[in-house]
Parts: structure tokens; sequence; C-alpha cells
């Protein structure tokens, strides 16, 4: 299984091409949560979060490639995540490059420029590839079964921004990944709120 998922492209595991929008199911509260990719200038995007209570968290993306290239193909790097109004992590002018291969072991960390606003302490973002696995999606994705069963090899990611002083998580969550289509499930805590999410619906355009 695990070579399978070896070689999987970053665009391919989070499609960010303008107007891909994914729909998740959030089981703690019964709401959805939409995610939408949208223009925010030349060869960047915003991912914009569509929270119930009208909260809109915002990670702005940058590519190594125009627009108009194979976006299936491109380097994409984490500039800034913005979770409310109030609390902004811009990742310093390199930003957060995602590689082009996830496999088994992948990890990358940045500082922002920002600190914790609750006791001024450095933080750190890591993202971690952990491992592959098989899980079953949601049959409204209208996915074709195979041998019977609606399961999928993915990867399992783990993602963690950490209070570098006091080593509190200010995040910590685990994400799935399936080729094509992206993040079809998350769990953990942001900010001390849980929340567990499964995608529903998905559109990449042409």
């Amino acid at each position: 299984m695990e070579n399978e998922m070896m070689g999987a492209t970053t665009s391919h595991c989070l499609p960010l091409r303008p107007g891909t929008t994914r729909v998740f199911y959030e089981q703690n509260t019964h709401t959805r949560v939409k995610m939408e990719a949208r223009h925010a200038g030349q060869n960047e995007v915003y991912l914009d979060i569509a929270m119930p209570g009208g909260k809109l968290p915002r990670l702005h993306f940058k590519s190594d490639r125009p627009q108009t290239a194979n976006l299936d193909t491109c380097v994409w790097t984490l500039l800034k995540a913005r979770f409310d109004n109030a609390l902004e992590f811009t990742f310093g002018p390199k930003g957060l490059e995602l590689p082009m291969n996830l496999t088994i072991g992948t990890t990358v960390t940045a500082q922002p420029e920002q600190t914790n606003p609750a006791t001024g302490s450095p933080v750190k973002l890591t993202l971690q590839v952990v491992t592959s696995e098989r899980i079953t999606v949601r049959p409204e994705l209208g996915l074709d079964q195979e041998n019977g069963y609606l399961t999928r090899p993915v990867l399992k990611c783990s993602a963690h921004l950490q209070d570098i002083r006091l080593g509190t998580s200010l995040l910590k969550a685990d994400i799935w990944l399936l080729p094509g289509l992206g993040v079809v499930k998350a769990q953990g805590q942001a900010f001390g709120v849980f929340s567990i999410l499964d995608l529903v619906e998905f559109h990449t355009p042409a």
C-alpha cells in the first residue's frame, strides 16, 4: 500500500486551482463547512474556509508557476494563515514550502513572524506525512466502489502549531489526503475547539 502513495504530488493532494470547492460535514456540531480556493493575484490563491457563525479562516498560498500552467505540477508555498480577524501568522519571506513529492516521513517546519498572542512566545508550525492507510469515504462523494467497498489509499498527515517556550499546542490535527481530491478527513483541535470533518462534496474546475 505504501508504494501506491509514494511520490504523490503536493497539488494533486491539495488541489488549489481557483474555483475548487470542498464541503465537509462537521460531526460534533452537525454543520457543513465549505472550503474554496479563490484567485489572489499573480500565481497566488486564497483558501477560504466558511465556518458556522460567520467565521472565515483564510490560508494564503503561492505557486511556483502561473495559474495558466498545469497546477497539478506546481510547488505550493503557504505564505500566511489568518484564523480570525485578530489572529494572523505570516511565515516569513520564504513561507512554508510544501514539497513536490509527499512521502512517508516528509516533514516541513516554519516559524511565523508573529508570536503567540496569549504569551508573547514564538511559535512553530510542523507538517509531517505520518503513514499511508486505507479509509472508507462517504458514499455522497459518488466515487466508484473498489471490490464492493468505498475505501481508498490515503496519506495521513499531522499538523502542529506549538508555543516553542511552553510547549503548548495551539493547533494539533490529523489530516487524511486522497490524491486528486485533497483533504477527505480531518480531526483535531484549533485554539481549543475540537472538530471532526468528513468530505461530502467536491468540485474541481477543468
